[in-house]
């Protein structure tokens, strides 16, 4: 397993023993968390996907922190960004961010 794949199933310890929410499997990814059956975060050819609201997904694309998630080339989901590097503290936090959105907290 990736050391990505550990950083995100270490992350996702804090979220699974809440109410509605799980970790599981989507497309090629075991690594898919979800509150209400709707997914915040996953990991995606070993990379940080997150769900945020619009205005902050663009504002961290458009500061270069992360980039618009494509499942296939060309195609940008717009609510989605991906983090490349393995930072336990920017994970934590989009992760938290995600799941605040997502769950309406």
């Amino acid at each position: 397993m990736s050391s990505n794949a550990d950083l995100f199933d270490k992350l996702a310890e804090d979220y699974v023993r809440r109410p509605g929410v799980s970790l599981g499997r989507m497309m090629s990814s075991r690594h898919v968390l979800s509150v209400n059956r709707k997914i915040f975060a996953m990991l995606v050819r070993d990379k940080l996907v997150v769900k945020l609201p619009k205005a902050r997904a663009n504002a961290l694309v458009g500061s270069g922190a992360a980039l618009a998630f494509e499942p296939s080339t060309g195609r940008s989901m717009k609510e989605w960004i991906v983090l490349e590097m393995p930072d336990k503290k920017q994970w934590q936090g989009l992760i938290r961010e995600a799941f605040s959105y997502i769950d309406g907290s």
